[in-house]
């Protein structure tokens, strides 16, 4: 077993949100923050340290893009999810782990896994192996 960690998951369908954030507590000890929009997002990173994040790439605000800039200068790994097959991102993107919806609880674990308990030390997500997943 290992430490409780903070996850942020920003998300603005409520359903996905829940399922999400139920699949998470049920296969680690975490906290778990749920949040909407980019803005929510930023606040909550401004006042709170998450050693990851699952970000939906289109949230009630817009893109996610502010909040994912935010991760990258903070050095926090996330995972970008997407209904979209095929979506395309940024270079500075290259590296972060594109989840395609929907993803079951085994796609969930292996990402923690991965950036989680493997990587206790918060390291630059651009040195981290990407995870692409399509269920």
């Amino acid at each position: 077993m290992f430490e409780e960690r903070s996850i942020l998951i920003a998300e603005d369908e409520v359903i996905i949100a829940l399922e999400l954030e139920d699949a998470i507590r049920q296969a680690r000890s975490h906290s778990v923050s749920v949040v909407s929009s980019a803005a929510q997002g930023l606040v909550l990173l401004a006042e709170k340290n998450f050693e990851f994040a699952f970000v939906d790439v289109q949230l009630c605000d817009g893109y996610c893009f502010p909040l994912t800039s935010a991760l990258l200068k903070r050095r926090i790994p996330f995972a970008l999810c997407t209904g979209f097959v095929g979506a395309t991102f940024d270079p500075e993107y290259d590296g972060v782990p594109v989840l395609l919806k929907p993803y079951d609880e085994a796609t969930l674990s292996a990402v923690l896994d991965i950036f989680v308990r493997d990587n206790p030390t918060v390291t630059p997500v651009a040195s981290r192996r990407s995870v692409r997943c399509q269920l």
